[in-house]
């Protein structure tokens, strides 16, 4: 059985190295007039955002891929 590479992979290898950022304070802030600023169509729901968020965090650690220098993942 072959090995498919995952996707992208082929031109530039796995992600190794990650700078990850939580973005909190943004999403609390976000609102109708500011929305459009951070490339949104309408508000998320704050707490589902950052539970899909750390889900990512995690599944980034569980590919080993390390942090940047310096940084929290």
């Amino acid at each position: 059985m072959a090995i498919v590479p995952f996707y992208g992979t082929e031109s530039f290898g796995r992600l190794k190295t990650v700078m990850l950022h939580r973005p909190t304070n943004s999403i609390c802030k976000m609102n109708d007039i500011t929305k459009g600023y951070y490339l949104f169509d309408a508000i998320p729901d704050t707490e589902q955002f950052l539970a899909e968020h750390d889900m990512y965090r995690r599944l980034l650690i569980s590919q080993t891929c390390r942090r940047g220098s310096g940084l929290r993942i």
